[in-house]
């Protein structure tokens, strides 16, 4: 059975479970994973024109270790019984003309009209740390209004679950007195979860884990070592870094495959940086662990910082977990002396 038809399959378990507990509580917290879209449509014709444009868009690929989809999409039609249930989703878009029902539940939220050719998005609409999303479309030309406005859809999709990602992230508040520790002892800053755990693996390379609840299923890991100042920024010297560090410090060694790498050039905070994505897998044993990472090279006055984000969930979506230790990346500063 396709991994799409299962998650379909645990998505209505949700639903049904859904129902009797808006029954008992009334406005009830929303439910389901924060990557499923469920999307009302009014118009199941117009649905089916448009289905796989709309995929196309909004579940867009990234490659982690293969092309893995950002969301998934579910749509309901607006007349069906179970409409009431798949209200209560964290993420709900709803297509329709400023007459529909929904769309005006979302407007009355926001205190906005609902003018055609525009987006509005409210908060809790139908359950607690929800948003609702009504894409309105222009009557008589409802086809080219919802093609017309996917791109910004997708934008604040995305958008809207970075927020999540970061406030899942960020449950257990900043570690910020080993933030300090970090500026005045090594000349850096670099802003990361209070779970995570640091470990200080020589006086120049220091390793922060996230291993929670158990290393089996989940592992996020930030590397940040420093060196002599490059005379240049390549995903060549990135590499040779990393395969430096992982030999040597690493629980079991990685190997690297970057057929699928994406190398971009930077800025970190006014600094001149590079950075290379690939996939790592476990050498010298029988288990095929990996997953994707993320390697950046910071030029500091003083010191070229090399930085090493890898992430292992198998079974998992990757996504999120590759967008929080993104986030870690991004907060590095060179800090005083650096």
């Amino acid at each position: 059975m396709r991994a799409a038809s299962l998650r379909r399959i645990s998505v209505l378990g949700i639903v049904l479970a859904a129902g009797a507990q808006a029954a008992a509580c009334g406005k009830s917290t929303a439910i389901g994973e924060v990557d499923t879209l469920v999307v009302l449509t009014a118009n199941d014709s117009l649905w089916n024109s448009l289905e796989d444009t709309t995929r196309a868009t909004l579940e867009r690929k990234v490659y982690t270790v293969r092309p893995e989809q950002t969301f998934f999409l579910e749509q309901v039609d607006t007349a069906a019984a179970k409409v009431r249930q798949y209200l209560l989703f964290h993420q709900v878009i709803v297509f329709g003309t400023p007459d529909n029902r929904y769309v005006r539940q979302i407007a009355d939220a926001v205190g906005a009209q609902a003018r055609p050719d525009t987006i509005l998005q409210a908060q809790d609409v139908w359950a607690h740390d929800q948003v609702a999303t009504a894409v309105v479309l222009r009557r008589g030309q409802e086809r080219a209004s919802w093609t017309a406005q996917l791109a910004r859809l997708d934008s604040l999709v995305d958008t809207e679950y970075r927020r999540f990602v970061h406030q899942r992230m960020y449950v257990s508040g900043e570690d910020t007195a080993t933030e300090r520790k970090f500026g005045e002892q090594y000349g850096f800053g670099l802003t990361f979860p209070r779970v995570y755990r640091v470990d200080t693996l020589t006086d120049s390379l220091i390793v922060i884990r996230n291993d929670n609840p158990d290393p089996a299923d989940l592992i996020r890991s930030v590397t940040v070592t420093w060196g002599r100042k490059l005379d240049s920024l390549t995903a060549e010297a990135a590499f040779q870094w990393r395969d430096a560090i992982d030999s040597v410090y690493y629980h079991v060694p990685q190997g690297i495959d970057s057929t699928h790498s994406e190398v971009r050039r930077l800025a970190v905070h006014g600094r001149a940086a590079l950075e290379a994505t690939g996939a790592w897998h476990d050498e010298d044993t029988g288990y095929p662990a990996g997953g994707p990472f993320i390697d950046r090279l910071v030029q500091c006055p003083d010191r070229t910082y090399f930085l090493d984000a890898w992430v292992y969930a198998p079974g998992k979506s990757k996504y999120q977990y590759v967008l929080q230790v993104r986030e870690i990346l991004d907060s590095f500063t060179c800090g005083a002396g650096g």
